[in-house]
């Protein structure tokens, strides 16, 4: 059995972690996968262990799975990795998640870990316009998961309206003063759930009684769209730019979502609610294709046995 160590200084943003290893509890049954992280917040994701540097037992625990895994994957830094003995000749693999890829000192950059051919993973495509190395690992969607909380979602809703869904987190980022002014003139014709400041399995379930998701304008799609492809709703996202707009082009060779733009908010949303069919087609086609569980476990195999070889 070949042992996989997750490794993650801070939160597990998006809960890409314990997702993998969900995934490959489900598909690569001949590995065993742990997943640690430093910190937990308000948005509460599933964790497997939590790693406490205050707590000595915690730490013993924690190096003993690093002294035991063949493979490590590092998320966001190495700093906690280089908390353990051996760590220099472990064979290694480090992911990026949001800002955690500009924050990183000169040691552990990009070029630190071209120079010592260390894999670069990125969750989001649009990381890659920073620096050719890195290769994109979608994040992991439970499609089946996705589904049975729609299911139930739907069973329970009691509203007549369409509702549009949008979880802010980050508002400058995501554009929710424009979201918000786009919806404006549509307030006697669809409703808005305003997700904000709740724990992930809440917000899951608002999302899942939904007709239509806001996910943000001004970078690349984000973990809400995903789950919400996987549950079939469609998602309305801004392109990112010219990058981006030539990934869609070469990679899945369309768009996922309904596109927008601050400006078209209002038009975007009218055409959606006349006929959503386009959009959630072409968000279930990409979810599939991209973020499937047996997907990503194959992508991630792929390179753990490379670092292996």
């Amino acid at each position: 059995m070949v042992k996989l160590l997750i490794l993650n200084r801070g939160a597990d943003t998006g809960g890409g972690s314990i997702k993998i290893k969900r995934a490959f509890a489900k598909y690569a049954p001949d590995w065993q996968v742990r997943c640690v992280r430093g910190t937990d917040n308000y948005i509460g994701y599933p964790a497997d262990l939590t790693l406490n540097t205050n707590s000595p037992r915690s730490v013993e625990r924690v190096r003993e799975l690093f002294a035991q895994a063949d493979v490590v994957h590092l998320v966001n830094d190495e700093r906690i990795g280089r908390l353990f003995d051996g760590y220099h000749a472990k064979p290694k693999v480090v992911q990026f998640r949001g800002r955690g890829f500009w924050t990183q000192p000169g040691d552990q950059s990009l070029a630190s870990l071209r120079d010592r051919g260390i894999p670069a993973l990125v969750s989001t495509p649009n990381l890659l316009k920073y620096d050719p190395y890195p290769e994109w690992m979608p994040n992991l969607c439970d499609i089946d998961a996705m589904q049975r909380v729609r299911r139930q979602a739907l069973r329970s809703r009691t509203r007549t309206r369409p509702v549009a869904i949008h979880a802010p987190t980050m508002r400058r980022t995501k554009g929710t003063d424009a979201f918000l002014a786009g919806l404006e003139p549509l307030r006697d014709r669809l409703d808005l759930d305003l997700i904000e400041g709740v724990p992930w399995r809440e917000c899951l379930a608002r999302k899942a009684a939904g007709d239509m998701l806001l996910d943000q304008l001004n970078l690349a799609y984000g973990s809400n769209a995903i789950e919400a492809w996987g549950m079939g709703i469609p998602v309305v996202c801004g392109i990112g730019g010219e990058f981006m707009a030539d990934w869609y082009a070469r990679v899945p060779g369309y768009v996922p979502f309904a596109a927008t733009t601050a400006e078209t908010v209002t038009d975007t949303l009218l055409q959606l609610l006349a006929d959503p069919s386009g959009a959630i087609e072409r968000g279930t086609a990409f979810v599939n294709d991209y973020h499937a569980e047996a997907v990503v476990v194959q992508r991630l195999l792929a390179v753990y046995e490379r670092v292996l070889a």
